[in-house]
């Protein structure tokens, strides 16, 4: 074990720092408690490793869920919808609202029509 000794200045430098960061009062927690994650950190602050962020890919082509007795008509379909593999990234998701949307509400078709443009 080294023999590190933290004065109160670099503690407080060090919390600012993962404050900036969005770590969280358990996120701080989990990290003292798990000699790995530490490990595992100060082997990427040292160069030694890297971080890969994990990707999500949804398949927008797979065959959806349909309950018995339901059916999908295709003349019902969005024509612009998005098709093939699609990488979701979290930090550039937005809940879109139409201009009716934002004073009020759309239902069904008209809801439908308005996404088509």
């Amino acid at each position: 074990m080294s023999e590190l000794k933290m004065s109160l200045g670099q503690a407080h430098e060090l919390e600012i720092a993962l404050r900036k960061a969005g770590f969280s009062n358990s996120d701080v927690s989990k990290m003292a408690e798990n000699e790995m994650i530490c490990q595992n950190f100060l082997a990427v602050l040292r160069g030694n490793a890297m971080v890969e962020c994990v990707k999500h890919i949804i398949d927008c082509d797979a065959e959806p869920y349909i309950p018995e007795g339901w059916s999908i008509h295709p003349e019902d379909q969005i024509q612009s919808r998005v098709t093939g593999q699609f990488e979701f990234d979290p930090s550039k998701a937005g809940l879109f609202l139409t201009d009716k949307q934002k004073v009020s509400y759309e239902i069904g078709n008209d809801l439908k029509q308005a996404l088509e443009g």
